[in-house]
C-alpha cells in the first residue's frame, strides 16, 4: 500500500482508516491541499480567481453584488441588519457605525462587522470554478498539469484520469462526490451550486482534527458545536445532548423557515403601514401642489387688477394734468410776450440816451413813449388759483383705496386654505 496507484509524479500522503497514522513519510508542504484535507465548515473561502458573473448568470446572481456599490465584494461581511457590505464601502462609510443602507447601528467600534457572510464568499468561489470550467477547453489537474477530465466538489481540485484513480482508491471509503468536466459543462449555474451544496462534508470542529479529515456526525447541543465519534466518545459529560448531525441541521432550517414565515407576515403588516404612510405622504405632495398652483393662479390675478388699475390711475392724472397744463401755458406765453416787450422798450430807451442825436430824440420820443405808456397800464396776471393740489385728489383717494382696500372684493375670490382640499 506504500506505492502510488497513480504512478504520479508526487508522493501521496496515505493515512490508515483506523490508527490516522502516515503509511508513507509524508512529503514536503505542497502548493495544493491534499485530497480530503479541508477546512473548518466556518472558515472563509476566498476565490481564487476574480469572480466575474457571465451574462446569462447576471441576473440570478445579482444578490453576491455589495448591497451598496454593486460590486464584486471583497471579504463580504454581514451586518446586525442583514444587510451584506464590501470590507471597501464599509471602510469608507461614513458615518462610522451605522448601515450605509438602512442606518442601523453596527456595534464594533471600528465600524466593521466580525461576521463574514459566508454563504455569499462561498458561492463566490463556486461560481468562479464553474465560469473556469464552462470557459476553459484546456483544464489542467491540480496535482500533476496533464489534462483534467474530473472534478472534486469536496477537495474543489481537478484531476486527470491518473490522479482521479489515486484520488477514488484511496477515498473509496468517504463521500467524496467527483464528477466529469464534460458533464459539469452542460450543466447550467444553478445545478453546478446544488451538485456543489449536496456532496458538502462537515468535519469535527476539533482544531487539532481539522487537518486529519475526522467527519463529524454528531452535534453537542451543550458545547453547540460538531464532532467526530472520537471526541464524543471523550466528551461522557455531555453525551445526553448529542443528536444527529442532520437533525441539528435538519432543525436549523427548520427554525430558519418557521423564523422566515413569521417575517413575512410581520412584513405584510409594515408593507400596509408603509402603504398608508406613502399614501398620506403622497397626498400631502399633492394638497401642496395645488395650493401652490392656487397661489400663483391668485397673485397673477392680483398682479394684472393692481397694473388694470395702475394704468387708470396714471391716465386720470394725466387727463388732470392737461386740463389744469392748457390754461397754464396759455397764460405762460402771455407773461413770457410782455416780457420780451418790456425788455425790448427797456433796452431802446437805454440805447437812445447813449446814441441818439436831438433829432432822433425828437422824432422818435411820442412812439417810444405810447407805446411805454401801454405797457405801464399791463398788471400781472392771477394765476396762483388756477393750479390746486385738491385737483388731484381723487386720483389719491383711489390710490389709498387700492392700498388698503381688499383686492378680493374687486371680482377675484378669496383664496382657498389647504384645510378646502379635501382629505383622503
Amino acid at each position: 500500500q506504500g506505492q502510488d496507484p497513480a504512478a504520479s509524479p508526487r508522493p501521496l500522503v496515505l493515512v490508515h482508516p483506523i490508527t490516522q497514522r502516515h503509511l508513507c513519510p509524508p512529503p514536503a508542504p505542497p502548493s495544493i491541499t491534499h485530497w480530503g484535507s479541508q477546512q473548518s465548515s466556518t472558515a472563509l473561502v476566498t476565490p481564487r480567481v476574480s469572480f466575474s458573473l457571465p451574462k446569462v448568470m447576471e441576473e440570478e446572481f445579482q444578490f453576491l453584488l455589495c448591497q451598496r456599490c454593486q460590486k464584486e465584494p471583497r471579504n463580504p461581511k454581514l451586518l446586525s441588519c442583514l444587510h451584506t457590505l464590501c470590507t471597501d464601502c464599509l471602510e469608507e462609510n461614513k458615518p462610522v457605525g451605522h448601515c450605509p443602507i438602512c442606518q442601523s447601528p453596527i456595534p464594533q467600534v471600528s465600524g466593521i462587522p466580525d461576521q463574514d457572510n459566508l454563504l455569499f464568499a462561498n458561492l463566490q468561489a463556486k461560481l468562479s470554478t464553474y465560469q473556469k470550467i464552462v470557459s476553459s477547453s484546456n483544464l489542467v489537474c491540480d496535482r500533476c498539469k496533464d489534462l483534467a477530465e474530473f472534478w472534486c466538489s469536496e477537495c474543489e481540485e481537478f484531476f486527470c484520469i491518473r490522479c482521479f484513480e489515486a484520488h477514488q482508491w484511496f477515498l473509496k471509503k468517504k463521500s467524496h462526490e467527483t464528477r466529469k468536466v464534460g458533464d459539469l459543462k452542460a450543466e447550467s449555474s444553478k445545478q453546478f451550486l446544488q451538485g456543489a451544496r449536496k456532496s458538502r462534508i462537515l468535519f469535527c470542529s476539533n482544531p487539532t482534527h481539522n487537518d486529519q479529515n475526522y467527519i463529524a456526525s454528531i452535534y453537542c447541543r451543550g458545547c453547540l458545536k460538531p464532532l467526530c465519534c472520537s471526541c464524543a466518545l471523550l466528551d461522557s459529560e455531555h453525551s445526553k445532548l448529542y443528536c444527529n448531525i442532520r437533525t441539528e441541521i435538519e432543525r436549523r432550517q427548520e427554525e430558519l423557515g418557521s423564523l422566515s414565515e413569521e417575517l413575512k407576515r410581520k412584513k405584510a403588516h409594515f408593507e400596509d403601514v408603509y402603504k398608508n404612510l406613502k399614501g398620506k405622504a403622497d397626498h400631502m405632495d399633492k394638497v401642496r401642489t395645488e395650493n401652490q398652483e392656487l397661489i400663483q393662479k391668485r397673485v397673477e390675478q392680483m398682479v394684472k387688477l393692481i397694473r388694470e388699475k395702475e394704468q387708470e390711475l396714471l391716465g386720470m392724472v394725466d387727463r388732470q394734468h392737461c386740463l389744469g397744463n392748457e390754461d397754464l401755458v396759455a397764460k405762460l406765453n402771455q407773461m413770457e410776450a410782455v416780457l420780451k416787450r418790456m425788455g425790448a422798450g427797456e433796452q431802446l430807451v437805454e440805447k437812445m440816451h447813449l446814441y441818439a442825436s436831438d433829432q432822433e430824440v425828437m422824432d422818435m420820443q411820442p412812439f417810444i413813449k405810447e407805446s411805454l405808456e401801454e405797457l405801464m397800464k399791463l398788471q400781472p396776471l392771477a394765476v396762483g388759483a388756477s393750479v390746486q393740489a385738491g385737483d388731484f385728489a381723487k386720483c389719491k383717494a383711489k390710490l389709498q383705496a387700492l392700498v388698503v382696500g381688499c383686492p378680493w372684493n374687486n371680482g377675484i375670490g378669496k383664496p382657498a386654505s389647504c384645510d378646502a382640499v379635501s382629505a383622503p
